[in-house]
């Protein structure tokens, strides 16, 4: 038996000890009632819940265009999924020229950046600059905290 330990094989212990947290692990990963709602489940909520507005009121009442492409351009990052022009003026909601001139003011606020495809040069994505992902964070760190 070692003294330091009170355990006669304390590397048997260590093993029997990971077995019991990978058990663990595993049990709060096939139940996902026991995992607190992940940050992209907050933002596919988010999502659901303006789609689900607009099914029972005007669209024209919450036209938020640039709100409705962070959101789904916070969801890409989130899922590590790239996003092209196109996508993002769809998730808009809006006609395609208000969403590009929404992308417009976007970029010029520091808060997205556009990649060209490098296999497809008719492509650009768009994404989250590291401070808008950090604002998106902090906003649904701070929605959560409520």
């Amino acid at each position: 038996m070692s003294f330091e330990t009170g355990v006669e094989n304390p590397g048997a212990a260590l093993w029997v000890t990971l077995d019991l947290l990978r058990s663990q692990v595993r049990d709060l990963v096939d139940d996902p009632t026991a995992l607190a709602v992940g940050r992209e489940e907050q933002v596919a909520e988010a999502i659901r819940d303006r789609a689900l507005r607009l099914k029972h009121l005007d669209g024209e009442l919450f036209s938020d265009p640039a709100w409705d492409m962070l959101l789904d351009l916070y969801r890409a990052e989130l899922a590590q999924q790239r996003i092209s022009i196109t996508s993002a003026c769809v998730a808009s909601g809006v006609p395609t020229s208000t969403a590009l001139r929404w992308l417009r003011i976007l970029e010029e606020r520091g808060l997205i950046e556009r990649r060209r495809d490098m296999l497809d040069g008719r492509r650009t994505f768009v994404r989250l600059t590291p401070a808008a992902v950090a604002a998106m964070s902090a906003y649904f760190d701070a929605l959560a905290a409520a």
